[in-house]
């Protein structure tokens, strides 16, 4: 994010999600089961990417609305 201040950027803020600790874990468990873990989100696809890569979730659909999730899902 930009912040402005009289119509100049003044600084940039960068926000991020963190992972659970036991994220990772919880992914490999359901995968160790035999279940296909797929990685459904609205953000974009390149932050998306970055996460599955860090769970080790290799299918991943992002940039979703919340209304076209249960399509996705189906």
């Amino acid at each position: 994010m930009f912040v402005a201040a009289n119509g100049r950027i003044s600084g940039i803020i960068a926000v991020a999600d963190t992972l659970r600790p036991e994220s990772k874990a919880a992914v490999k468990a359901l995968q160790d089961l035999g279940l296909q873990v797929v990685m459904l989100t609205g953000d974009n696809a390149t932050t998306a990417a970055a996460v599955a890569a860090e769970l080790g979730i290799a299918d991943v659909i992002a940039d979703v609305l919340p209304d076209e999730k249960a399509a996705a899902v189906k």
